[in-house]
């Protein structure tokens, strides 16, 4: 079954990304393609891992508190803007502790995730209005997202 209203919320991200040469599609989870310069979004919450994910990010001095989809996406533009600065060591360190079940804390300190997402909290602390925009203009997309394919959500996106 082919979900409706991606294209609205892809297009959307996509003038957000510009200035990074980014393209979002819509996937199963959260995720940067590097070979491809993509951001992968999802609609869908891990309640556990998304509380997890936004107390971290808060931990690291977030002085913005939104909703966890955008510090998702900006995370992820964080990976195609720290990518060059991981050494190969750090990389492969990170890719093996990936290939094991570690804790969400644990994940989140890996070289590469720490880096992207100290990125993703500098950019947003400094760049708060661009980002209320963003969110501003995706709330009804993603809202209408979820009526047109007839998915409860709870707490109406704020």
């Amino acid at each position: 079954m082919k979900l409706k209203g991606v294209k609205p919320i892809n297009k959307c991200l996509n003038k957000f990304f510009a200035e990074w040469g980014l393209t979002a599609v819509m996937g199963t989870d959260f995720a940067y393609l590097y070979k491809r310069n993509v951001v992968v979004w999802t609609p869908v919450v891990s309640v556990k891992n998304d509380t997890d994910f936004q107390n971290f990010f808060e931990s690291l001095g977030c002085i913005v508190k939104c909703d966890v989809f955008l510090y998702s996406i900006l995370h992820e533009v964080g990976h195609s803007q720290t990518f060059d600065d991981i050494s190969e060591a750090d990389y492969a360190y990170s890719l093996d502790r990936k290939s094991r079940e570690i804790s969400n804390d644990d994940y989140f300190r890996l070289p590469d995730e720490l880096a992207a997402t100290m990125w993703a909290v500098d950019f947003l602390n400094n760049n708060v209005d661009k980002v209320r925009v963003l969110w501003e203009e995706l709330v009804p997309l993603l809202m209408n997202f979820y009526r047109i394919n007839n998915i409860e959500v709870e707490g109406g996106g704020n």
